[in-house]
């Protein structure tokens, strides 16, 4: 027979519970609480679109100074550019070098917080990939012909005041083409400032 010593515990037979030892009773507090859930994974980030776009600029959204209206004489040299996308007029503006035409930071700014699969082109002559830079400052200003500027000139230099000049562009073609007659406008008539009550 050998030694039995106190401190070794054998491990081969399961420890019995002495009849002296009375379990606690659960908790009740946290009988009546359901299980914590799982925490959710983080939401990642969407992966945004700057990569599609080519951009060559000395300045952000932040050094430009906008106008949402048809600057008045006077500030027409603070706000040379039309952006014809959103119609704001700018003190600097982006050129696409694809088809020569503008773009402001503000509609690229948008274009590159896009989702990574949102197709990106050109929103002019849908080229890709959208590259764009600086307008020359020496070049001549790019007026088109929806733009404020050119529709008030027209309306100025014209006895017909309500309807400005407009290029066709080569989709209408075939609309007028069809359907000439929905296409004349006579001079001789009048817009009427009669307001009706609904009520």
């Amino acid at each position: 027979m050998g030694c039995f010593c106190p401190t070794k515990v054998n491990v081969t037979q399961p420890i019995q519970n002495p009849s002296n030892i009375i379990p606690l009773p659960p908790n009740p507090l946290q009988a009546s609480r359901p299980p914590l859930p799982r925490p959710y994974p983080p939401i990642p980030k969407p992966h945004i679109a700057v990569s599609k776009i080519k951009l060559e600029s000395r300045f952000t959204v932040d050094d430009i100074k906008t106008l949402d209206n048809t600057p008045a004489s006077t500030q027409k040299q603070s706000f040379p550019y039309n952006c014809p996308i959103c119609f704001k007029f700018l003190s600097v503006i982006l050129v696409t070098k694809c088809c020569k035409n503008y773009i402001c930071h503000y509609c690229i700014n948008e274009l590159q917080n896009k989702h990574v699969n949102f197709e990106i082109a050109c929103p002019h002559c849908k080229a890709q990939p959208l590259c764009v830079t600086d307008v020359d400052p020496g070049s001549a200003i790019k007026k088109y012909s929806d733009s404020p500027y050119i529709s008030s000139f027209n309306a100025e230099s014209k006895t017909n005041k309500w309807v400005a000049d407009m290029e066709i562009v080569e989709e209408d073609k075939e609309d007028i083409d069809l359907h000439p007659e929905s296409f004349i406008v006579t001079e001789d008539k009048q817009i009427s400032n009669v307001m009706y009550s609904t009520a």
